[in-house]
């Protein structure tokens, strides 16, 4: 009989440590939980400036891509003009001399990569 005490008294100790550590390890994981969560909020909210900071870069980043592709095409266009102009002016006389139908030298253009 002093046996089947003992041996109660021994479950009843057994128990109570399985629900002392299942305790312990549901608030570990409790605990684990909640620090995730407060971490990911701290990255939601570093992520939100991030794209607000970067909102404001891209409107100046597009109006200058446009400046450039303006800047561009004048820089085409004035090319092309100068060479209208080399070949009208060649077609003057100069000093009495005759008129020049032909030019000797072409002038050298460069383009501007659109």
């Amino acid at each position: 009989m002093d046996i089947l005490i003992d041996l109660i008294s021994f479950a009843a100790a057994a128990d109570l440590c399985a629900r002392s550590l299942t305790s312990c390890a549901t608030k570990s994981v409790n605990q684990n939980v909640d620090a995730i969560a407060q971490v990911s909020r701290v990255q939601a909210d570093g992520l939100k400036e991030i794209n607000f900071s970067v909102g404001k870069i891209e409107s100046p980043t597009q109006q200058n891509a446009a400046l450039v592709e303006e800047s561009t095409s004048a820089v085409n266009n004035l090319a092309k003009e100068t060479a209208s102009l080399f070949e009208m002016l060649s077609r003057f006389q100069i000093a009495g001399g005759p008129a020049k139908t032909s030019r000797s030298e072409e002038p050298t253009l460069y383009l501007a990569a659109a």
